[in-house]
């Protein structure tokens, strides 16, 4: 196994500090590897968050994290006010450990919205749990995003006056699936599991937002059996 590390000679003892990253200045490999060699020049994503690094009462300290988004290395800077990385960590593969703190933040968020039709969510909360600030076009919010977007109980969402806003894909809700299954099993065609097994003809419903939409997806030809469409309080 391959890794960068730095180390340093006859230290008595292991310190660190506490550190919250409140920005990510995402690097291609050449553009990290740039500004690893050229630590003291100054750059502009430093300048335009000089107010974002600083130390709070508890001695955290509030930081921006250049990453390389291909090998997941990063360095930490503390400008202490200025354009350049007047303090600085080198901190190897934290990329999959800041992926892994959003995964989780996401599975909590949708354990919760999933047992509702929408649902809000306090950013400075979230940002709180996964140690990492989560704002408009800070880098890390992106970040939040893909893996949102991936999400297949997610149908919309959208970020306002510092709130997460969720609406679910009401399919995977668990109490409305079963309502679902028990109505559409009122129909022998559908619960015809001898023609049609289950395990080759699932139930699957997509949820559509306008009447023009459903009229398009009803306009697109047949669909299989146990497919389903979902419009508001309807389904099809």
């Amino acid at each position: 196994m391959k890794i960068n590390a730095k180390f340093l000679r006859k230290e008595p003892e292991i310190e660190t500090n506490p550190c919250f990253v409140e920005v990510i200045e995402p690097m291609t490999d050449s553009e990290f590897n740039r500004f690893g060699r050229n630590l003291l020049k100054d750059y502009d994503f430093i300048q335009l968050n000089i107010d974002n690094m600083y130390h709070d009462g508890d001695g955290t300290c509030h930081c921006v994290l250049a990453l390389n988004m291909e090998t997941g290395d990063g360095v930490l800077i503390d400008s202490s006010g200025s354009k350049y990385a007047r303090y600085s960590s080198f901190v190897p593969h934290i990329k999959p450990y800041i992926d892994q703190q959003i995964a989780l933040v996401i599975d909590k968020i949708m354990s919760q919205a999933l047992t509702n039709n929408r649902l809000s969510f306090d950013l400075e909360d979230l940002s709180e749990q996964c140690g990492v600030r989560i704002g408009e076009s800070n880098g890390i919010s992106e970040m939040f995003v893909a893996q949102l977007d991936q999400k297949m109980e997610v149908y919309d969402y959208e970020f306002e006056d510092g709130f997460l806003y969720i609406t679910p894909n009401i399919w995977f809700c668990k109490e409305i699936k079963e309502q679902l299954v028990t109505a559409c099993n009122s129909n022998h065609w559908l619960s015809n599991t001898e023609g049609y097994p289950l395990e080759d003809y699932p139930f699957s419903f997509k949820q559509i937002s306008s009447a023009s939409d459903l009229k398009d997806y009803f306009e697109g030809g047949n669909m299989g059996i146990r497919c389903g469409v979902l419009y508001e309080d309807l389904a099809f």
